[in-house]
């Protein structure tokens, strides 16, 4: 038979195995959402510098004033993800040249 102390001590390790568990699932999901968060930054990046550079090869007038409408659109996404990561504490990006 066997005695209270030892069920008490299996049902500590199980309470933290538990906890162990749930721990490594949250920090699972978080990096997801970091992963998520990351893709969504670097996209509004890259479509800001890529109007950015078709705004360079416009002649045209008319296509000029829609791609300078286009980049500021794109220039306000990307400001707003950047406050997003520095709202989370997130300063060092591995595709941006400099800390934000």
């Amino acid at each position: 038979m066997e005695s209270v102390t030892g069920q008490v001590r299996r049902i500590k390790i199980t309470e933290k195995l538990m906890e162990y568990v749930r721990k490594t699932k949250e920090e699972k999901e978080q990096e997801r959402e970091r992963e998520a968060f990351l893709s969504e930054l670097s996209a509004a990046k890259s479509e800001f510098d890529s109007i950015r550079q078709n705004l360079n090869l416009i002649t045209d007038a008319d296509a000029k004033e829609y791609c300078i409408y286009r980049l500021k659109a794109a220039e306000l996404n990307f400001n707003r993800y950047i406050k997003l990561a520095k709202s989370i504490h997130l300063t060092s990006l591995p595709f941006l040249e400099e800390t934000i």
